[in-house]
């Protein structure tokens, strides 16, 4: 089970020790299981957040994918996908992967998070602005009755709380107090800003019902105990400077696992991790191969799980940000990429020239509409004395490099960049933050950060707030790139989503006369194919081995046996038949040399399933005067092993 609230930020849960909300099922779940103190987003915003969690990579990684409002490129394998080809029941209720829109000719064209339950509504009015007043808990119990007898499933309870717009007062019409809100310091202390924060702890109050709700149902129905839950948001707080921003209030984001049959409860752990971590962990758990175009996954390693793979724990974590909403000319964005150690956050503007809240007077990516009623009483009072410094920290230019003591200065107010005692940490943060990106291909680093600029969008020229009338003068028609400006190539995306695709869906594997063993004690399924016919470049007279735990995604493990030089059969080689025998593993392999020699069967062996593979001898053990294939091991009543194999004399044969 993956749940993942709107907007919620770190600390905004009891187990954290925040008091002003309420949250007994997000506590009483980081009881059963471990707390995570440093989670961050791989992007400040909920589209490009949800689609790096879903596709195991960061947001930079996944081009059009990589923006609020961009579309999904098919090219990448996602997790949801993944487990229903393996057999899993997979669905949803509340917000899916978005907002994107359906690009027919590169992009997904379904909700990559799953079949969408939503059709039951509260019966009585709710207090929350819910997108359609989701009965979460009815469409959970309406997933779990399509659910086959005994079928695995991964269900995403995905919320929409707490989004913005809230009904005014509604924390305090429900019993939540505005003066015990915990305000960040990077909030002016008024009384429309405490009202609407304590609105947005109310809705965070709401989501964790339905998630009581939800976790009860698995109880009773006996699923609690074996089922990995794993617990988090796409983003910090929808307030300036959290959500939309780099800072710590907006990637810092709350995260539990648990998983009471497999992970002993533990205190909070601090280890730094990525949220999209959990697309490696989750199809680890469900016995499935894992695509290696996912990120490694240090969870394993965390919670205790040791027979999963699992890397060292991360020095540092990457996260950043394209663009969010429409608020520059011509659609622009404002790149950002960050680096954030135990102690440090640096931050690197790509285009410190332009404006981070977007264009005024507008500024739309701090405001996108008047039902945001604190952030539109700040824009409207600008110049007020409470409000002036922070409508100023909002809204002004920043510098290309900002770095923050997080240890100190959680709230990033007081930037160290220009101090000479921390151009070293500078550095070093940078250098580390640049080589990552390289590493992972960023085309922002690459010089294809304009590709990220030009992109299709769902959104429109938008409408200033007095007379609605279009703000910019310059602006691409919805779905449409820039013009004029150097666009994601998409020409090669059929064979880059099968090397992306890795482990290979068994109908992308082209060869003849395969073999699969399954190995009981390693619980793998073990595939030998002829490697040239899924090689034909490669000059190598080989076999080739793929690893599979589910039967349907196949891992490429490379050759397990190459020929020597003086081994007897040069071509067509088929047929590998593996047997394990007393120990070892046997390999009964046709091959020819045609036309010095005709087919017949040699023996291979080794001391693992996996190879390498070395001849018994470099010649037929078969009849050589005969054409003889498809060897085959069978040891009788009295354990004498035989070969049988076939002769081939056309139109007939028989078996020998």
């Amino acid at each position: 089970m993956f749940v993942i609230s709107d907007d919620q930020g770190w600390p905004h849960a009891g187990a954290y020790g925040s008091e002003w909300v309420n949250t007994p099922a997000f506590d009483g779940l980081a009881e059963d299981g471990v707390l995570f103190n440093n989670a961050f987003v791989s992007a400040p915003s909920s589209a490009p957040s949800r689609f790096s969690i879903l596709t195991g990579r960061h947001f930079y990684q996944n081009q059009e994918g990589g923006l609020h409002g961009g579309y999904m490129p098919y090219k990448y394998p996602v997790l949801t996908d993944i487990l229903s080809e393996s057999g899993y029941h997979v669905g949803y209720t509340g917000k899916g992967c978005g907002p994107f829109f359906t690009n027919k000719e590169h992009g997904y064209t379904h909700d990559v998070m799953g079949k969408k339950y939503n059709k039951i509504k509260m019966k009585e009015k709710v207090p929350v602005h819910s997108f359609g007043e989701l009965d979460y808990t009815a469409n959970f119990e309406s997933f779990l009755k399509d659910r086959k007898d005994g079928q695995p499933f991964m269900f995403t309870f995905s919320c929409w709380e707490p989004h913005r717009p809230y009904f005014d007062n509604s924390g305090k019409e429900n019993g939540k107090e505005p003066e015990d809100v915990d305000l960040p310091a990077f909030l002016p202390d008024i009384d429309v800003v405490r009202n609407e924060v304590n609105d947005y702890g109310f809705e965070i109050d709401y989501y964790d019902r339905h998630l009581g709700n939800i976790i009860q149902i698995l109880k009773d129905k006996g699923l609690y105990d074996n089922t990995l839950i794993v617990v988090t948001s796409d983003n910090g707080m929808p307030f300036p400077n959290a959500k939309m921003h780099c800072y710590e209030y907006g990637t810092h984001v709350p995260f539990l696992i648990c998983w009471k049959d497999r992970i002993q409860p533990s205190k909070a752990v601090d280890e730094l991790i990525s949220v999209p971590e959990i697309a490696s962990l989750f199809l680890q758990a469900a016995g499935t191969d894992v695509p290696v175009s996912f990120m490694e996954t240090t969870l394993p390693g965390i919670v205790g799980l040791d027979d999963f793979e699992s890397k060292a724990p991360n020095d540092y974590v990457v996260f950043g940000k394209e663009k969010h909403n429409a608020a520059r000319e011509n659609n622009m964005g404002y790149p950002i990429r960050s680096i954030r150690t135990e102690d440090f956050l640096l931050v690197k503007n790509y285009e410190p020239d332009r404006w981070p809240a977007g264009d005024p007077p507008c500024y739309k990516d701090l405001n996108w509409g008047t039902h945001e009623t604190s952030i539109m009483y700040e824009l409207n009072h600008q110049t007020d004395k409470e409000v002036a410094p922070y409508f100023k920290l909002h809204t002004q230019k920043r510098p290309e490099i900002e770095l923050y003591n997080i240890k100190k200065d959680p709230y990033c107010l007081n930037n160290l960049v220009f101090k000479k005692r921390y151009s070293k940490k500078v550095n070093e943060m940078l250098r580390t933050l640049e080589e990552k990106l390289r590493k992972d291909g960023d085309p922002r680093i690459l010089g294809d950060g304009e590709c990220f600029d030009s992109a299709p969008s769902s959104f429109t020229n938008p409408g200033d707030y007095e007379t609605d009338k279009p703000i910019f003068r310059e602006f691409p028609k919805k779905g449409k790139s820039v013009k004029g400006m150097r666009t994601f190539d998409h020409s090669n995306d059929s064979i880059e989503a099968v090397g992306l695709r890795t482990p290979r869906l068994y109908t992308e594997i082209k060869s003849r006369d395969p073999f699969i063993l399954a190995d009981e004690k390693t619980k793998t399924y073990y595939m030998y194919c002829n490697g040239n016919k899924m090689h034909p470049e490669d000059t190598l007279k080989h076999i080739r081995l793929y690893t599979s735990k589910n039967l349907v995604h196949w891992k490429d493990n490379g050759p397990c046996f190459v020929a020597p030089d003086v081994f007897g059969g040069k071509n067509g080689y088929w047929a590998p038949d593996v047997y394990k025998y007393k120990g070892k593993y046997y390999m009964f392999v046709t091959f020819s040399d045609k036309p010095k020699m005709r087919r017949g069967t040699s023996i291979l062996v080794s001391k693992s399933p996996e190879g390498p593979f070395v001849p018994l001898v470099n010649a037929p053990i078969t009849p050589t005067d005969m054409e003889a294939l498809d060897g085959s091991l069978y040891v009788d009543d009295d354990k004498q092993p035989w070969m049988l194999f076939c002769r081939w004399a056309y139109p007939c044969a028989e078996i020998i």
